[in-house]
């Protein structure tokens, strides 16, 4: 099957089941360590928020929304994203088929939040890793309104270059200073999710030109991207890409990565930010 063919079928899924679809980037080359994802969801009200940094916590910016019934039968409640640390570190989490892990059986549950624990205590791909292995992560389990299934795979990058998916029990490094994630099982894509052709393309368009720059990433975000005015019901509402080295981020809205708002990493980890519409900024 060609790529446009896989491309069809997969976006005629997207658009009529309301399946998860995000993409995530990193680019490490040089001393540089740019990372961004596109936030694909049904909703436009997502937010921009930043907790400031105290003698015993990190501070961190948070990207997300107030889940109001798309995680199941439960009262609303913010959830993160993605988000980034004054010490560089960054998550995003990916909606993936769901698995178990013999091993969690005797690990204690996972806490809810557990990326503001992430946030706040970790300063590393390598002490994040130890963070959500040292829990029961079967509970990432959600129901969307088409009542699919899946738990929570974890993104992870760092400003020493480190990065890795965090795959239920599995954890794919980089390789050759570029990481790529969408929504399937890099230890199972026959779980479903899989051909993708956002992996396919960005991975293609890696493989012409990785350079570290925040530019290229949004190329990327921009190439693989769901167009909302295409009426899909999960679209890329916001993007973000972000230097770990230089402790900024870029937000772009609504897929139009023409224009983008640049946030002070550092500085809302020092002062924090109440949470803001992210339309608001443009």
């Amino acid at each position: 099957m060609s790529r446009t063919a896989i491309a069809t079928a997969i976006i005629l899924w997207i658009a009529t089941s309301g399946a998860l679809a995000c993409t995530g980037v990193a680019i490490v080359q040089s001393g540089s360590v740019v990372v961004g994802g596109n936030e694909d969801w049904t909703r436009f009200d997502s937010y921009v928020w930043a907790e400031a940094k105290t003698a015993e916590t990190h501070g961190a910016v948070y990207f997300g929304y107030q889940v109001r019934g798309e995680f199941g039968p439960r009262s609303p409640f913010w959830f993160e994203f993605q988000g980034v640390n004054d010490e560089g570190l960054y998550f995003d989490t990916f909606g993936a088929p769901t698995v178990t892990n013999p091993g969690w059986a005797s690990k204690p549950s996972c806490p809810d939040h557990i990326e503001i624990l992430m946030m706040q205590g970790c300063a590393t791909v390598d002490e994040a890793i130890d963070l959500l292995d040292s829990y029961n992560l079967a509970r990432y389990q959600h129901y969307n309104e088409r009542t699919l299934r899946s738990n929570m795979q974890f993104f992870l990058a760092d400003r020493t270059g480190a990065a890795a998916v965090v795959d239920g029990e599995h954890v794919h490094w980089i390789e050759g200073g570029c990481l790529v994630t969408t929504n399937f099982r890099l230890s199972d894509p026959s779980l479903g999710g899989w051909p993708c052709w956002r992996y396919d393309l960005a991975y293609s368009m890696l493989a012409a030109d990785s350079s570290p720059t925040v530019q290229r990433v949004a190329e990327i975000l921009d190439a693989v991207q769901f167009s909302c005015s295409h009426g899909y019901s999960s679209c890329t509402r916001y993007s973000l890409v972000c230097d770990l080295v230089r402790a900024t981020a870029y937000v772009y809205f609504d897929g139009d990565f023409a224009h983008s708002v640049r946030l002070d990493v550092e500085r809302l980890c020092a002062d924090g930010l109440e949470r803001v519409a992210i339309e608001s900024l443009f």
